[in-house]
């Protein structure tokens, strides 16, 4: 189950940065708007906790290593792209290259929290302590979004961060690990409660027409829709030629640049939006499938 949630979770999160256009189809507008993209990031934040084993301080610091090897090789990929000869822009390229361009703050922002839970877990082991300290922090981080607005590519490195929006879902995966929750009628019935609000705060955001990274309401509904599929499902892990999760990290890593090549040699407007978006998926499988197949070689792009 895992493994195919791994798969289903980029394609999710990218729909977000093809909002621009998916916004001119009707269909993809409403998808937008039930912010269902917006539980994409979080949940793979969620997934990379539930598999931590802080307490093991080799495979953590061998797990952080790993990831830093894949920031820095996606980093370097992503250069041309950065705004290199944009005066106004020097303190997004500065930011750009310390928290990661575009998606690739994931990537540092997942580093900083296993840094931190980390160390919460060297001075407490209470879990009522832990879920204290992560709800203040993402309420926090909330607050802050609220009061600088959103959309600024410069001021939401303030609260989109390690520190106020991976480290709370990252450890709510790590405890989970070691919550045992038998009563599904209540996760139903908060679920629903959730998916509800959901779209009301969607409808809000829209009426202040930004653009929101934290939602309040997937604190809650993607931990829970995570227990539901573990107990639903069957953890484990599928040995093909290419690996699901390996595809959705591929997918996940290359897709804008793909996007980005693509704006440049197409104008995109309603008369041709039809064939760009099979152009696009087509194109993201293809390259997606490559990077799977040169990393079995070289073994560091994924």
């Amino acid at each position: 189950m895992i493994i195919y949630l791994h798969f289903i979770i980029p394609i999710i999160y990218d729909n977000q940065h093809y909002s621009e256009y998916m916004s001119k189809i009707s269909y993809f507008f409403i998808w937008q708007l039930s912010g269902i993209a917006k539980l994409g990031v979080p949940a793979f934040f969620i997934i990379n906790g539930y598999y931590l084993s802080i307490s093991d301080d080799k495979k953590t610091f061998k797990y952080i290593f790993r990831i830093f090897k894949l920031y820095i090789v996606w980093t370097l990929f992503y250069l041309p792209w950065m705004p290199w000869n944009d005066e106004p822009n020097k303190l997004l390229l500065i930011l750009n290259l310390i928290f990661g361009f575009y998606h690739l703050w994931y990537l540092s922002s997942l580093i900083g929290a296993i840094l931190i839970l980390y160390l919460i877990c060297k001075c407490t082991k209470n879990v009522y302590i832990i879920v204290t300290i992560i709800s203040i922090l993402f309420i926090t981080g909330y607050l802050i979004q609220l009061k600088f607005g959103a959309g600024n590519l410069v001021l939401v490195y303030i609260f989109r961060n390690s520190l106020f929006f991976a480290l709370p879902y990252v450890t709510l995966g790590f405890l989970i690990r070691k919550i045992n929750i038998k009563n599904y009628k209540i996760i139903y019935l908060l679920i629903i409660l959730c998916l509800i609000l959901l779209i009301i705060e969607t409808y809000y955001y829209t009426t202040l027409v930004q653009y929101y990274d934290i939602y309040l309401s997937a604190f809650i509904l993607c931990p829970l829709i995570f227990i539901l599929l573990l107990n639903k499902g069957k953890i484990k892990t599928v040995d093909k030629e290419y690996k699901l999760n390996d595809l959705s990290s591929a997918i996940y890593y290359i897709h804008p640049a793909i996007l980005l090549l693509t704006n440049r040699l197409i104008s995109i407007d309603n008369q041709n939006l039809i064939y760009w978006l099979p152009f696009l998926v087509i194109t993201i499988i293809f390259f997606s499938f490559t990077i799977t197949g040169v990393n079995k070689i070289f073994k560091f792009f994924l």
